[in-house]
């Protein structure tokens, strides 16, 4: 009798092979728990001052978002955020061809808008931080407008941006108010004290959540010099730019009545006033100006009396 053509025979050894592939399965679930394991004891207390040194080179800077503008009821300016820009570069992304092609160019353009030092400095900077690999050098503490940005984003090597050119431009805010005191205190402002809390007046106070928007995250590692660069390693977190919102004031009448009521004052040489201009018809706000007197003697906007008082 054949053995091999037993049925119990073929399940007895199908049984023991699948038994097999089960406990080398179980095997290798061991030894790779096993690793994980001892990986952790390593990261922990083996390599744990590695890993401490390594971390307090990296960190994890705020990108702020891009404030939104306050416009009057004709669409004019009454408060915007204009970025500004410093520019630093990374000279060993740049392959030879490419700079040995635009050194020259680069610096004497560095030299004719900055002013600061000869195309000759800059192109012996330049060489020699890319001789010594340097990643992070910065051209200039002088601060560009957003035109000028656009300017040098024609440079020679510049004009390659950041993955091929190695530039680096590093961006702020500032709050512009074109009408300056005008309307100061209807359009308000915001600040945070040291422990965070939020601070402010007018509209830019009640209105900062959609005004604000939401900053975003970039990674920085501290190189030599103490300088922090920003890591393009894909970890970056875009700001989202706050809303803009419209209000009913009209500038125009906004300026007149904020010369009638300061002539008014001086004449009577009254301690503060205010107006406060109202369309019955929709119930909308056109003017609010607030005046008082100040330790010089000049009336300015210094309270909102129109909503502060009685």
């Amino acid at each position: 009798m054949n053995n091999h053509n037993n049925p119990t025979t073929k399940k007895s050894g199908i049984k023991e092979r699948i038994l097999i592939r089960v406990q080398i399965s179980f095997f290798m679930m061991i030894l790779l728990a096993v690793a994980i394991l001892f990986r952790m004891w390593t990261l922990q207390f083996v390599e744990e001052e590695r890993w401490v040194k390594r971390a307090t080179k990296l960190r994890n800077v705020t990108i702020e978002a891009t404030r939104g503008s306050i416009y009057a009821e004709d669409g004019s300016v009454l408060a915007t955020s204009l970025p500004f820009f410093q520019v630093a570069i990374d000279p060993t992304i740049i392959t030879d061809s490419l700079f040995e092609q635009g050194i020259d160019s680069l610096g004497m353009l560095l030299a004719d808008f900055y002013k600061e030092k000869t195309a000759q400095e800059y192109i012996a900077i330049l060489r020699e931080s890319r001789t010594k690999d340097r990643q992070y050098v910065k051209i200039s503490k002088q601060e560009l407008d957003y035109q000028e940005k656009k300017r040098f984003s024609t440079f020679p090597i510049f004009r390659e941006g950041w993955k091929k050119g190695g530039v680096i431009y590093e961006k702020t805010n500032r709050r512009f108010r074109p009408f300056k005191s005008l309307a100061r205190h209807t359009v308000g402002f915001v600040k945070e004290d040291t422990s965070q809390y939020l601070e402010g007046r007018g509209l830019e106070y009640s209105f900062n959540s959609h005004l604000a928007g939401v900053n975003g995250k970039v990674l920085k590692q501290r190189i030599a010099g103490g300088y922090w660069k920003p890591l393009n390693d894909g970890s970056q977190v875009r700001p989202k730019d706050g809303i803009d919102i419209h209000s009913t004031i009209d500038i125009h009448l906004q300026d007149t009545a904020h010369q009638i009521l300061q002539t008014a004052l001086q004449n009577l040489q009254a301690d503060y006033g205010t107006i406060l201009l109202m369309e019955v018809k929709t119930g909308e706000i056109k003017v609010i100006v607030n005046l008082g007197k100040n330790l010089n003697g000049r009336y300015v906007e210094n309270n909102n009396y129109a909503v502060g008082g009685q």
